[in-house]
């Protein structure tokens, strides 16, 4: 018996005349990743930065953040204090 025929979409996603509706909603493989499990080998080490003084600060102005979130960089000032980074006062919105 011949497998059944998957019927192809009348328009390609690869087609100009494709028209594509953006997804704006959570990420939908959070599930996912989260299930994820892997042994303690093959897990990353936690460095820490060596001779950075907890009371320690240091500002960069006016500087292109890049936050991972999948919008555009935008500019504002960074705070290090000790080994954690603060973002400053301006943002993606003002």
């Amino acid at each position: 018996m011949a497998p059944a025929r998957i019927e192809e979409p009348s328009v390609l996603w690869t087609s100009p005349a494709y028209q594509h509706t953006p997804y704006e909603g959570p990420p939908r493989n959070v599930a996912t990743i989260d299930a994820l499990s892997f042994p303690k080998h093959l897990q990353p080490k936690a460095y820490d930065i060596e001779g950075t003084h907890p009371d320690s600060k240091i500002l960069f102005l006016d500087v292109s953040i890049l936050d991972a979130s999948g919008k555009l960089p935008y500019r504002g000032d960074v705070l290090i204090e000790g080994d954690q980074s603060i973002p400053g006062s301006s943002g993606p919105h003002g």
